[in-house]
């Protein structure tokens, strides 16, 4: 088991199938018969579905797999693990009436630089919005803080992509702003 606790620590993005057990038996060779939510039929299920030494008590899971294959977790683990894939909420899009750009350009010259939007949305889904979740113990949580260390570490990436067409194009020549002559493309 000390083995087992060095290797590295992973999160699942899996979407699963799963139901909490009521009940269940099993043959030595681990095949048997699961009671679950939401069904009045028992789940018969393979040998070695249950491994020697192991035990299922009422309240575990049992998980189907897109691929077919089941298996079944104790409640804490998949808990800590998964959170109900329920559709969001309906969102309406409504256009504004007026749509201005948003990034600097000729049609915006006082509008964001890319690279420091990115930065500004990183920096602040870092230290204001990530703060107020991350001691909340709840999967979901722990769920939304991953989510939000990954989006960081993407719009960090995209800034950095930004920056270096910013060193491609100097290479070319100075930049002469959002009014001045493109280096590349239309006008250059």
């Amino acid at each position: 088991m000390t083995a087992l606790l060095n290797l590295p620590e992973f999160r699942s993005h899996k979407v699963v199938r799963a139901a909490k057990i009521r009940a269940a038996e099993f043959a030595e060779d681990g095949s048997g018969k699961v009671m679950i939510d939401g069904s009045e039929e028992p789940v018969a299920v393979p040998p070695g579905f249950l491994r020697p030494g192991h035990h299922v008590v009422e309240g575990d899971y049992f998980i189907a797999y897109r691929d077919g294959y089941v298996s079944w977790s104790p409640a804490s683990e998949f808990e800590a693990g998964y959170i109900p894939n329920e559709p969001g909420p309906v969102i309406a899009i409504v256009e504004p009436k007026e749509t201005a750009p948003l990034l600097m350009s000729k049609a915006n010259p006082e509008g964001w630089k890319l690279e420091e939007l990115l930065d500004k949305a990183a920096l602040e889904i870092e230290t204001l919005k990530t703060p107020l979740i991350r001691d909340d113990p709840r999967a979901a949580a722990k769920t939304v803080v991953h989510n939000n260390g990954r989006i960081i570490a993407l719009l960090n990436e995209a800034a950095r992509l930004q920056r270096d067409s910013y060193r491609v194009l100097a290479t070319i020549g100075p930049n002469e702003g959002p009014l001045g002559k493109p280096r590349i493309g239309k006008g250059s």
